[in-house]
């Protein structure tokens, strides 16, 4: 999932959110499957089971989701995974959203349609922290280095410890020991 794809999909829950009755219980608005639009809910999960197992009877959704309808502006696919055995369905729009199909699959579906707005506003958060990380970053490279009198003093102090310690004045340009300095050999071992 990338950022772009959930942030549009949340707006567009946020700007069409379930309605709920006098209780405060959901209201089901209906699905539509291959063009008919069910509004009452028993009939409706009645006829989506039956068009899913139907879809998946007719050869379809064995290996791909198979579309079906549409559910709160997200279409609706469906497969059965053979290895697990279970029924499954996404939800489209942008991005993709997956889940099982069982009981009570219109709960299942607003369930993860739900769940977008955390994982929406979690993803925005981190981008907001990361951008912010990568302004802090931006403002320390324009920045001198905080311990550079510190470092300059002691690479100084290194560069008169080496010439104190080369008093015989054997360093070849590269700083190291010239070849003809090396000690000679006697019989393949070191003279000393």
């Amino acid at each position: 999932m990338n950022i772009p794809k959930n942030q549009s999909d949340f707006l567009y829950i946020q700007e069409h959110p379930i309605k709920l009755d006098q209780d405060g219980k959901k209201i089901f608005e209906g699905i539509t499957l291959h063009g008919t639009t069910y509004t009452d809910k028993k009939e409706a999960a009645e006829k989506f089971r039956d068009t899913y197992i139907m879809a998946i009877r007719q050869g379809g959704g064995h290996r791909d989701f198979v579309p079906v309808g549409e559910y709160r502006g997200f279409e609706v696919g469906v497969m059965f995974d053979s290895f697990s055995q279970t029924y499954k369905a996404t939800l489209s729009r942008e991005g993709t959203y997956y889940l099982d199909l069982g009981t009570d699959n219109f709960l299942r579906m607003d369930n993860v349609l739900d769940k977008l707005e955390g994982v929406c506003t979690d993803r925005i958060d981190r981008l907001a922290e990361h951008k912010r990380e990568l302004k802090e970053v931006k403002e320390q490279i324009g920045k001198p280095f905080a311990k550079e009198t510190e470092y300059q003093t002691k690479k100084a102090r290194l560069a008169v410890l080496n010439a104190a310690l080369d008093v015989d004045g054997k360093k070849n340009e590269q700083g190291g020991i010239s070849q003809d300095d090396t000690p000679p050999m006697q019989n393949g071992n070191l003279k000393r």
